[in-house]
């Protein structure tokens, strides 16, 4: 496993779309730090960076805010590996997410349920 690595994730929770990960850190043999992606980018929250279609060939999302340290038991199956180049654009991008209306925004539901899903993951 190396940094910049994007795998399809064992999603358990049967209410939200499909996302994948993002490994931005390894910590050790059985343990990375992930941030989340998901290419419907009408739900980018405030602390999410839209990428370029080049990155992975779809436009896609990706969320500082949704990061968690996991078991790579968790992780299914390697789509993609970001280049250097890649991971340096998304480390200097700034948020461009508009923030949240409420509560009731489908995009703070989206995320929330999102959390949920990687809270399983950590236990």
């Amino acid at each position: 496993m190396e940094v910049g690595e994007i795998w399809r994730v064992r999603n358990k929770n049967k209410d939200i779309n499909s996302y994948i990960f993002c490994i931005t850190d390894i910590l050790d043999t059985n343990h990375v730090t992930v941030n989340v992606m998901f290419r419907w980018t009408e739900l980018a929250g405030p602390s999410d960076v839209k990428l370029p279609h080049s990155f992975i060939g779809s436009r896609v999302v990706f969320s500082f805010e949704l990061e968690c340290t996991i078991h790579v038991r968790h992780l299914d199956k390697l789509l993609y590996k970001l280049d250097s180049e890649q991971l340096d654009y998304i480390n200097k991008t700034t948020n461009v997410g508009p923030e949240y209306l409420d509560e009731y925004d489908v995009r703070y539901k989206y995320h929330e349920k999102i959390i949920e899903d990687m809270e399983g993951m950590q236990r």
